[in-house]
């Protein structure tokens, strides 16, 4: 038999939806973005090598004509509910190319193992995004205000005395047009030299004991000797 003739009356590739799922309680508390994410993920699903399925929130934005942020949520709904299951993280590839999360769906088989269809155990628990609270999708969280964290109370900032013109003239800078943040006085370049006067004999011996001072005495009378 020509494989022609064994291809007629074959269907053509397709995402299957199972009834049996579709009555599911999970199903019908699903949204309709995470519904369309599911058959997203549906699609990527070979029945012959039971493999994982991924897809990256950019490449779902351009599928759904929706944004990344939403598609994130959607993923965290399908978890929620126990339609996937995440296998790895996504991470930053060896040549600087992201590598999206993989997933396992619950409802068909995977690397032989039987499918275990985790969202027939539900408990009746709806999906929340503010208690999820999922990782954003794009830079860290910011305050409506700019890129700065809302916390401690900022300094005021040191005035721009480069002297280029952009700011407005400081009262803390110099006439120069530099200044530093330090409060100290430059050091005189000739310091001041204070007086030096040979010690006298009674300046060293003033505050001697009279044991002390006899036994000074002694010591250079035995040095005089010495010398002489």
């Amino acid at each position: 038999m020509s494989h022609k003739n064994r291809d007629k009356g074959r269907m053509p590739p397709f995402v299957p939806l199972y009834r049996l799922t579709m009555k599911q309680p999970a199903w019908r508390a699903l949204s309709h973005g995470a519904r369309s994410t599911y058959m997203l993920l549906m699609s990527n699903y070979n029945t012959r090598m039971q493999n994982y399925v991924y897809l990256s929130v950019r490449k779902g934005a351009e599928e759904l004509g929706s944004n990344m942020k939403s598609v994130a949520r959607w993923l965290h709904e399908l978890e929620f509910y126990g339609f996937i299951v995440k296998l790895t993280e996504g991470y930053l590839g060896v040549e600087g190319k992201a590598i999206a999360p993989h997933w396992r769906l619950t409802e068909v088989p995977y690397a032989a193992a039987m499918p275990t269809r985790d969202f027939e155990k539900w408990d009746g628990v709806s999906f929340d995004p503010k208690k999820q609270n999922p990782v954003p999708v794009v830079g860290t969280p910011r305050t409506s205000g700019g890129y700065i964290r809302k916390g401690r109370k900022l300094t005021k900032k040191a005035p721009d005395c480069t002297g280029g013109g952009y700011i407005e003239n400081d009262p803390a800078c110099t006439t120069e047009g530099y200044v530093t943040t330090s409060t100290t006085t430059k050091p005189s370049p000739t310091p001041t030299k204070l007086p030096w006067s040979t010690p006298q004999v009674w300046d060293i011996t003033a505050d001697l004991s009279p044991e002390e001072l006899r036994s000074l005495r002694l010591s250079a009378a035995g040095h005089l000797r010495a010398v002489a």
